[in-house]
C-alpha cells in the first residue's frame, strides 16, 4: 500500500489546548511510516512557546516534508475563521471542537463546507448535530494523555501548599466559572483548618495585570460575605509553567477541581485523573466522555442561556447558546467529601488512573486518525477506479 499523504494545518508550538493536541497528534502519527505528514504551523499564542526540545526539531521538519500537489487529505485543526479551501487537496477535514449545546453561527458555514468534522467529545457532536450539521459527516476522535509523563508515580511540585491543597487550572474567563469554583472553597472551608486552593491561571498580558485583576476579583468575592473576616488560603500561580513541570503540579494536588460551564474535552480534567489525583467536575460537557459516578465526583447543575452580556461583548461567538451552571452548594459538598473522605476518595482516583493510563493515550487517539484515514483513502481510492 502507497503512504497516505496528509497536510495538517495547526499551531503545535502554542502554549494552548489546540497547540497540546496537535503537538501529540503530529508527533504520534510521525511515528507511523504510512503516513507522509507536512506540517503547516500557525501562531496564536503571544507569550514563550514550550521548549519542546528535539519535538521541536521533529516538528520544523514536517514543515519541510514534501507531499504531492494534488494526492494529499487536509486536516485542519484551527477554529473557522482561520480556515481556507486548498484546491489540490482531494479531502478537506475541520477537527475543530466547541464547548456549549451549540456552535457560533459564524462557524457552520465552513463546518457544513468540509468533507467531514471531527470532534473531541460526544458531547461535542451533539451540539453541532443540533445546529444542523449533518451527523453523518461528524466524528468523534477523543484527546488522550501520555502515560509516560502523566501517572501515579510522578513526584509532586514542591511548594508552600496547605496540607490538603486542591488545585485547578484554567484561563480566567466566564466559561471557566472561577466565582463559583471560590465561593464554594470558602463555604467549605475557614482559615483555621490546614488547607489551600493553587490556582494556574491567566488572564491577559503583562501578567502584572493579570495579578491586580485576579485579586481584585478574589476581594469582590469576599466582600460578598459581609462581615466575614476570616478566609481559607488562595495560592495563584500566575507565570507560564514549563511543560516539563505540569505532572508535578498535578501531583501537588489532593484534589483537582474545575467547575467550568462547558468543555469541548476537557485535557486537565483527564491529565490529573492520570496522575490519580480524585477529580471534581461538572456532570455536563465534553469530560463526562470519560469522567463519570465510578472514577470522579460529578456536581449537577442547570444548561443555562448565556446572557452575560459585559461576557459576550469580548466573546461574541456565545451568543444564543446554552452552558452549564454548577450548583455550587452541591459543590462546596463535594469539595468537603473528598477532604473528610480521603482514603476512600485516593482509592477511587487510583483505579481512574490505571483505566485512563491504559485506555486513553495519545497513541489510541492517532490510531483512531489513521484507521479513519485508511477508510478515507480507501473509498476515495475506489472512487477514483469507477471514474
Amino acid at each position: 500500500m502507497e503512504s497516505i499523504n496528509l497536510l495538517y494545518y495547526s499551531c503545535p508550538y502554542d502554549l494552548s489546548g489546540y497547540g497540546t493536541v496537535s503537538r501529540n497528534h503530529l508527533l504520534n502519527l510521525y511515528k507511523n511510516k504510512k503516513l507522509n505528514i507536512r506540517l503547516r504551523s500557525k501562531r496564536f499564542w503571544r507569550g514563550v512557546s514550550p521548549d519542546l526540545g528535539n519535538n521541536g526539531k521533529i516538528l520544523e521538519d514536517m514543515e519541510r516534508t514534501p507531499i504531492p500537489n494534488d494526492n494529499f487529505i487536509f486536516i485542519e485543526h484551527l477554529t473557522p475563521e482561520n480556515f481556507y479551501i486548498d484546491p489540490r487537496s482531494k479531502y478537506h477535514i475541520a477537527y475543530t471542537p466547541f464547548e456549549t449545546d451549540g456552535a457560533p453561527g459564524p462557524w457552520l458555514l465552513p463546518l457544513r463546507g468540509v468533507d467531514e468534522v471531527w470532534v473531541p467529545s460526544e458531547h461535542n457532536k451533539r451540539a453541532y448535530a443540533k445546529v444542523g450539521i449533518d451527523p453523518r459527516k461528524i466524528f468523534v476522535i477523543q484527546h488522550g494523555i501520555d502515560p509516560d509523563r502523566f501517572n501515579p508515580n510522578v513526584s509532586p511540585l514542591q511548594y508552600n501548599r496547605g496540607e490538603f491543597n486542591f488545585g485547578s487550572i484554567f484561563d480566567w474567563t466566564e466559561r471557566k466559572n472561577p466565582v463559583a469554583l471560590i465561593r464554594a472553597y470558602y463555604n467549605a472551608f475557614c482559615k483555621g483548618e490546614d488547607v489551600t486552593l493553587t490556582i494556574r491561571t491567566f488572564w491577559r498580558f503583562p501578567i502584572e495585570k493579570t495579578k491586580e485583576y485576579i485579586n481584585g476579583q478574589i476581594q469582590k468575592i469576599k466582600d460578598g460575605y459581609g462581615d466575614r473576616k476570616d478566609f481559607p488560603k488562595i495560592l495563584l500561580w500566575l507565570d507560564t509553567m514549563d511543560e516539563s513541570i505540569l505532572p508535578s503540579f498535578y501531583k501537588s494536588f489532593n484534589c483537582f477541581t474545575l467547575p467550568t460551564r462547558g468543555e469541548g474535552f476537557g485535557l486537565p480534567f483527564i491529565e490529573a485523573m492520570a496522575c490519580g489525583v480524585p477529580v471534581i467536575g461538572p456532570a455536563w460537557g465534553g469530560n463526562t466522555d470519560f469522567m463519570n459516578k465510578e472514577n470522579s465526583t460529578l456536581v449537577g447543575g442547570k444548561v443555562v442561556p448565556i446572557e452575560n452580556h459585559q461576557f459576550l461583548s469580548m466573546q461574541p461567538q456565545y451568543a444564543g447558546q446554552c452552558w452549564f451552571d454548577i450548583n455550587e452548594e452541591e459543590l462546596s459538598q463535594a469539595m468537603r467529601w473528598v477532604y473528610d473522605n480521603r482514603d476512600e476518595a485516593n482509592k477511587i482516583a487510583a483505579s481512574a488512573a490505571d483505566d485512563i493510563c491504559k485506555n486513553w493515550t495519545w497513541d489510541i487517539t492517532t490510531g483512531k486518525i489513521y484507521k479513519r484515514l485508511l477508510e478515507i483513502d480507501s473509498f476515495l481510492s475506489a472512487e477514483k477506479i469507477i471514474k
